[in-house]
């Protein structure tokens, strides 16, 4: 039969550099959810803009050639 011994003076070393990994792990997720939310939010503002230019032109036609044209959802 074989035993082993735990090295219990060896254990907070590892705990701690275990922690400090998860805790970079976080920050750089965290990191990653802020820009994408930064970029999501500059896209919702992208398409914003251009759904009332499309509708700005779809009046225009409207007005020009008289014929109805689909409107934007």
């Amino acid at each position: 039969m074989l035993f082993r011994s735990v090295q219990y003076h060896i254990l907070p070393a590892l705990l701690l550099n275990e922690a400090q990994r998860q805790q970079r792990e976080i920050q750089k997720q965290q990191e990653q959810i802020a820009s994408q939310q930064a970029l999501l939010q500059a896209q919702q503002s992208e398409n914003a803009e251009l759904k009332q230019r499309l509708e700005r032109l779809e009046s225009l036609l409207e007005q020009r050639l008289g014929v109805q044209v689909s409107k934007v959802q």
